[in-house]
């Protein structure tokens, strides 16, 4: 699985980030397939109960094989806000 770096270190005010986030939601797309998708991803996040630290995991899915074809976890300190 190969991940995209993120594009900045997000060193930036509250509102700041409101405002790209804004704008990256303003990117999605919701499109109908021509075909049935053969893999599928789900991607989930939770913070510790103080706020300083975030786990994330993303996990691919072979639809046709019901099988997990990937999955990695990262735990990382925030810095953030």
């Amino acid at each position: 699985m190969r991940l995209s770096c993120a594009p900045h270190r997000w060193a930036v005010t509250v509102k700041q980030a409101i405002a790209i986030q804004s704008e990256l939601a303003a990117r999605v797309r919701e499109t109908v397939l021509p075909i049935a998708p053969r893999l599928a991803a789900g991607l989930d996040a939770a913070f510790s109960a103080n706020g300083d630290w975030c786990i994330a995991d993303a996990v691919v899915w072979n639809v046709e094989r019901a099988e997990v074809v990937e999955q990695r976890t990262a735990l990382r300190w925030l810095t953030f806000p």
